[in-house]
């Protein structure tokens, strides 16, 4: 069973506890990573509207779809390149082998 937590913090002008099962570092590293996206947006030291959130919460979400772009792409280019040492090791094993 797991282990849930609270802790209680404030974003954008307000209360939350915040329910996490995580170590409680990762959890306050996660709201500060909000904090600072709501401080980019100009709204860190307000109370934000529902708006506010929901633009948050967009940029957030696209900064993890790029990153995911970008993840899978950069997978895609480390299996081209271990086929290509694959391929090389392969060759070198069949010449000292004949």
């Amino acid at each position: 069973m797991s282990d849930t937590k609270t802790i209680d913090v404030t974003i954008g002008g307000h209360n939350i506890r915040l329910r996490y099962e995580s170590e409680e570092s990762f959890a306050r590293e996660l709201v500060d990573f909000v904090k600072k996206h709501l401080d980019s947006m100009g709204a860190g030291n307000k109370e934000i509207t529902a708006q506010t959130a929901i633009i948050c919460a967009l940029n957030i979400a696209e900064e993890y779809f790029n990153f995911r772009k970008n993840s899978a792409q950069v997978l895609d280019q480390l299996e081209v390149r271990t086929r290509r040492i694959q391929e090389h090791l392969d060759a070198l094993s069949n010449e000292t082998l004949t």
